[in-house]
């Protein structure tokens, strides 16, 4: 039953392909499919190659490539009995019963169903870390109101950021005062004694 593809009857009563990830007893877990973009069959390269094929070309020419924190989808290509090249999202799952399916269309390796729990495991770990992300930045920033160290939850954040794929550290001026008033260097320095 696992690795296979059905069209399912979900919550909302749409009938939906999804490919079977768990076979219990008294239920099946489902990830919906969707049909394949341009960008899906994009992101199945590695980083290098599609940095290659992006380099030189306008922005609005080049595809994008997805953040660790972007991928949501395994690409399955056009397994024989579907339509088109397919994705599965991991992040719609459907909990059903036997009555809720309709019939089988496909079947894929099972590689692609441990990919899909792999990457469930990551988007669900990579949503906790944005939440405590979301936790670490109020308290830093009640910590600076109430003048109180914070140079802990600085850490935290930088290795939440790391996990996450986001870019760390702060954003640094180019300027060299940075939380002083700058010296005027430019022009003409007016002086104005007082007087109307």
């Amino acid at each position: 039953m696992e690795s296979s593809i059905y069209l399912i009857r979900g919550v909302n009563q749409k009938v939906v392909p999804a490919l079977c990830l768990k076979d219990s007893n008294d239920y099946f877990i489902f990830a919906q499919l969707r049909q394949a973009n341009q960008e899906d069959i994009f992101n199945t390269q590695d980083t290098k190659t599609m940095e290659k094929f992006n380099r030189g070309k306008p922005d609005r020419e080049q595809i994008k490539i997805r953040k660790k924190y972007e991928v949501d989808t395994i690409y399955i290509g056009q397994p024989e009995g579907l339509n088109s090249k397919s994705v599965v999202m991991v992040k719609k799952l459907h909990k059903v019963s036997k009555s809720q399916l309709i019939k089988k269309i496909a079947e894929v390796d099972y590689d692609f169903v441990l990919k899909c729990k792999e990457l469930i495991k990551q988007v669900k770990e990579i949503a906790r870390l944005q939440k405590e992300l979301q936790q670490l930045k109020r308290k830093l920033q009640l910590a600076t109101i109430n003048n109180e160290k914070y140079s802990h939850y600085e850490k935290r954040i930088g290795e939440v950021l790391k996990a996450i794929g986001y870019k760390s550290g702060k954003k640094r001026k180019n300027k060299p005062y940075e939380n002083l008033r700058e010296v005027p260097n430019k022009g003409y320095i007016k002086i104005y004694y007082g007087g109307r």
